[in-house]
């Protein structure tokens, strides 16, 4: 407990301290309350929750008794790594979901049975693990967007320069251009969401309007490769850096 998380909230050790001091688990070697006891000891500590926790109306919420018989009892727990302020990485966050996983498995384990539940729920209040599953799905939607990007660009250029040579290594120059982007979003730290993940989908097709247009009049220029460089540029260079302006 005290390597995984900073902060534990069970109000199952609020109660077994209740029940013990009241005298609801006398004669009990374990100190667990007989079952036709449950139900006045859980109305008596509702009636006189432990005033000693700071936290006393958030810890009485993750008991769930409705009046009548108990429905859950929650732990809360909160990650040292995972904040409420940051969004860390898929991999890191991955990390800690699967520790939560494995919690949540060892608790059923030992009180699933006894409880008759379905089974014990990892829930999450900040909405991280939501977070880190649509994460794998930014990625997953910008690598696809942007390989498909750079397919439809390469036949465009095909069909435009009748140079298969020409339009890979346009082509070339348009995933250079992709990673440059994206190397300059890590750099500055940006998370990757929604607007990220469409951007970096639609930029072989921002791209490759520049890359075209030279790539054309290159394939259409006559002469060696040193004129046909100088001609491209010469016709096309001015329109093409005011269309990037």
């Amino acid at each position: 407990q005290d390597a995984a998380f900073s902060i534990v909230r069970c109000v199952v050790k609020s109660f077994e301290d209740f029940a013990v001091a009241e005298g609801y688990t006398a004669g009990s070697a374990d100190d667990t309350v007989p079952l036709e006891s449950v139900d006045e000891a859980i109305k008596a500590f509702l009636a006189n929750p432990p005033r000693g926790d700071e936290d006393v109306a958030e810890t009485m919420e993750n008991f769930g008794w409705d009046g009548e018989k108990l429905r859950f009892v929650a732990i809360e727990v909160e990650s040292q790594v995972l904040d409420q302020f940051s969004n860390l990485a898929e991999d890191t966050t991955r990390h800690e979901y699967d520790g939560f996983m494995e919690l949540a498995a060892h608790l059923d384990g030992l009180v699933g049975d006894a409880c008759g539940a379905s089974g014990v729920v990892m829930t999450d209040l900040e909405q991280k693990f939501i977070f880190m599953n649509n994460q794998k799905i930014y990625r997953n939607s910008a690598v696809q967007g942007a390989l498909i990007g750079v397919v439809i660009a390469f036949a465009v250029l095909v069909v435009a320069t009748r140079s298969p040579l020409l339009a890979a290594l346009s082509t070339l120059s348009i995933v250079c251009t992709i990673l440059s982007v994206i190397g300059i979003v890590v750099m500055l730290g940006w998370t990757l969401g929604t607007v990220e993940a469409i951007l970096i989908s639609i930029l072989a097709g921002f791209s490759v309007d520049y890359v075209v247009h030279l790539a054309h009049a290159y394939a259409q220029s006559p002469g060696s490769v040193d004129q046909r460089i100088r001609h491209a540029f010469g016709e096309m260079g001015t329109p093409v850096l005011s269309g990037m302006l």
